[in-house]
């Protein structure tokens, strides 16, 4: 008004000016850190409304917004470390535990072999020389290489095809494997003395062998027996018509018989040609 009439020294304005006029619309006094804020037809006074992770601070004629959340951040016990500072691009770093998926190891060996050495952490097992096989420790224990205990590791029964006997009984003292067709089976122990005795196809038994006894004894000549189970053998002296032994007496008197005579051609001493003589050897 004073514009268009200058003569107008004061003006008393009663109401708010309205925002169509290039006021406020309002005529209450905002206090710190208020501001106008447009609410469509108008403006209404309000201070700003911190967030999460986010503070402000109404100062007389200033207002402070500060971040009150993640300054910085840490892996915690997964492992994971930040690995440049606070800002920016978050680049992670370290070993991711075992725990949260990882394994909490960072190097290996060719051949290692990995194993829960606790609830929430693996270890590692080295390789060991060539023939060695992994064994079971057993319920909360680690596993280890070694050889396989043929006493202790094995279960079932080994086929004759593989060297074994395809059999699980468990032989007396003194029995004797023999074979059935599709395995070894044992016999029983026999007693002192006996022998084992054939049953063809099927097992053999233990027999004790037979004394047996003389029934009948013969003799061929010159032997004469006089028969029965206990006989006399006996054998006659030879004579002129029976076959038999040479008795000492004849054996005497053949042996001093006279020397065969043969017939030579040298002339004895004191005779003459054309004389015959015999000669003793």
């Amino acid at each position: 008004m004073w514009l268009m009439n200058p003569s107008f020294i004061s003006i008393n304005i009663g109401s708010a000016l309205p925002v169509t006029s290039g006021g406020t619309g309002l005529t209450t006094i905002p206090t710190a850190g208020q501001l106008l804020i447009g609410n469509g037809t108008g403006y209404t006074l309000n201070p700003l409304t911190p967030g999460a992770g986010i503070s402000v601070t109404n100062g007389v004629g200033a207002i402070t917004v500060a971040n009150t959340g993640v300054l910085s951040w840490s892996g915690g016990s997964t492992g994971l470390t930040p690995a440049t500072a606070t800002t920016g691009a978050v680049t992670l770093a370290g070993t991711l535990g075992a725990g949260y998926g990882g394994t909490g190891l960072n190097t290996y060996v060719i051949g290692d072999i990995l194993y829960s050495s606790g609830t929430t952490a693996l270890s590692r097992l080295a390789d060991v020389a060539t023939g060695n096989a992994l064994i079971s420790g057993g319920v909360a224990t680690a596993p280890s290489w070694g050889k396989i205990g043929l006493t202790t590791h094995v279960s079932g029964t080994l086929p004759i095809a593989n060297g074994g006997t395809n059999a699980t009984a468990t032989p007396t003292a003194g029995a004797v494997a023999y074979g059935t067709g599709s395995a070894y089976a044992f016999t029983s122990a026999g007693t002192v003395g006996q022998v084992l005795t054939s049953a063809g196809a099927g097992m053999p038994t233990w027999t004790t062998a037979g004394t047996g006894t003389v029934t009948s004894v013969t003799g061929t000549a010159p032997v004469v027996s006089s028969g029965g189970t206990a006989p006399a053998i006996s054998m006659a002296a030879a004579t002129t018509s029976v076959n038999g032994y040479l008795t000492s007496t004849d054996w005497t008197t053949f042996n001093a018989k006279q020397k065969a005579i043969t017939s030579g051609t040298a002339a004895p001493s004191g005779g003459s040609d054309g004389d015959i003589y015999l000669q003793y050897v």
